[in-house]
């Protein structure tokens, strides 16, 4: 970069880091080498992952701009999708950081700013959790607010009939958790990888002008309950195998012991 800026013209004066995903990343620890003598005028990132680890974060917020007294962290805008997993990763709990201004993108693909954005995506960030680990209480299946797609339906009716069998017959409680959890979170990464190609993401910051270079690919319905279909057999298969080896493996324990055990 700094080769590049020895060849601009006078007239440019300014530098804009902008990426997506590991792009992302790595124009946000660019922006930290630069800042010291680049008159940076703003960092935008989309669905990028946490590139600042503890005290890194904190120098990048106070990073003064050269030629400006503003800091890394006032020019710094990180757009996320809610449904965008890379955006999560690496997790708060290993010591990585966000840093900038975080501009939200929420399931209803409503763009929040601020404050606001920030709140909910905390409140977002449990939700999911709720959804993908306590699928099997039927008290908080009927909390989830649903759009209106055919898939969607479909899955809230499998965790509804799920939930029924697991309370009514406990023994089917535990092969009932593999393959459920299995078709969760597939569809929960399948979406989580659309969102982070999605085009909502450059909508964020220009509503309404249509993005050429990117469109979700749109299944025809039957493929959409096939690939499910194709999931929930492979979610039983795995299910049957696994108590199946369980067995096995118990079978012949059992064996061991009384093929050693003392005589009476």
């Amino acid at each position: 970069i700094r080769n590049w800026q020895k060849t601009l013209p006078p007239m440019v004066t300014h530098t804009i880091l902008s990426g997506h995903s590991l792009g992302g990343g790595i124009a946000t620890l660019a922006a930290l080498e630069l800042a010291g003598n680049t008159n940076l005028a703003g960092v935008v990132t989309f669905g990028a992952p946490k590139a600042c680890f503890l005290w890194t974060a904190k120098r990048y917020q106070a990073t003064k701009i050269s030629g400006s007294d503003k800091t890394l962290g006032q020019i710094t805008h990180t757009v996320v999708n809610q449904r965008d997993i890379v955006s999560r990763v690496p997790f708060a709990l290993m010591g990585y950081r966000p840093v900038g201004e975080l501009t939200y993108i929420n399931r209803s693909n409503e763009v929040l700013y601020g404050e606001t954005a920030i709140s909910t995506r905390e409140n977002d960030s449990g939700s999911d959790l709720d959804y993908l680990l306590y699928f099997l209480e039927e008290d908080k299946i009927g909390q989830l607010s649903l759009d209106a797609d055919p898939i969607q339906k479909v899955l809230h009716m499998l965790r509804i009939v799920t939930a029924s069998v697991a309370k009514n017959v406990p023994l089917l409680k535990g092969p009932l958790i593999l393959p459920a959890l299995y078709i969760l979170f597939c569809t929960h990464f399948m979406r989580s990888g659309l969102a982070h190609m999605g085009a909502n993401y450059t909508q964020a910051f220009y509503d309404g002008i249509p993005v050429p270079f990117y469109r979700p690919y749109q299944q025809k319905r039957w493929r959409v309950y096939l690939s499910l279909a194709f999931r929930l057999t492979m979610g039983i298969a795995m299910t049957i195998l696994f108590v199946w080896g369980l067995y096995e493996v118990t079978a012949l324990s059992v064996a061991g012991l009384q093929k050693n055990a003392p005589a009476p």
